[in-house]
């Protein structure tokens, strides 16, 4: 019955775990009380992480996993992935999640909005707005047909990124350059 929310990486302000929580306390309670946040990752930050979850009484469901090894298995666990970063470049993270046919809820950031397009293969969200990813995770919650197609869409489009392809690519950049193929 529980909701199953996921965050992967160094807890720092960059990361901005802090929106996901700022979100959750947001969330009606019907659906606030269902959720658990894991946040695979350590940091400077997570003292006042975890201070925020327990000042909004969350801090039974916040869970800090610290570092992982065993990232595939808790994206698998997961029913939505976040990546609420202020900023980030190609987010591998997120890359994993939509391998998995996971929704990914991320910030309308540069490495984010390459990966996610708003409505198919997640859905984007202002960094630093609260009441937009409570919004944003309430829809995928209470949307199971947008929830099964962002799925669906999210695997086949990240193809693109995989070892054959990023190679084919590489082989055809250079043989261009080269005046190999014309």
């Amino acid at each position: 019955d529980k909701i199953v929310l996921l965050s992967i990486g160094e807890i720092n302000k960059n990361k901005n775990q802090r929106q996901v929580i700022e979100a959750i306390s947001l969330l009606p309670v019907d659906i606030k009380y269902r959720i658990v946040y894991l946040i695979a990752g350590k940091g400077k930050q997570e003292r006042e992480i975890k201070s925020i979850s327990t000042k909004y009484g969350l801090g039974k469901q916040v869970v800090f996993l610290g570092y992982s090894g065993d990232i595939p298995n808790l994206i698998n666990a997961a029913d939505i992935n976040l990546s609420t970063s202020y900023r980030e470049g190609l987010p591998k993270n997120v890359m994993e999640a939509m391998a998995t046919g996971k929704p990914v809820i991320g910030t309308n950031v540069r490495g984010n909005r390459d990966l996610i397009k708003h409505g198919e293969t997640g859905l984007l969200v202002p960094v630093g707005d609260y009441h937009a990813t409570a919004e944003a995770i309430t829809k995928l919650i209470n949307d199971k047909e947008l929830y099964l197609d962002i799925r669906a869409n999210t695997k086949k489009f990240v193809t693109r990124y995989d070892i054959d392809s990023v190679l084919n690519e590489i082989v055809e950049i250079y043989a261009n350059k080269m005046g190999f193929l014309s």
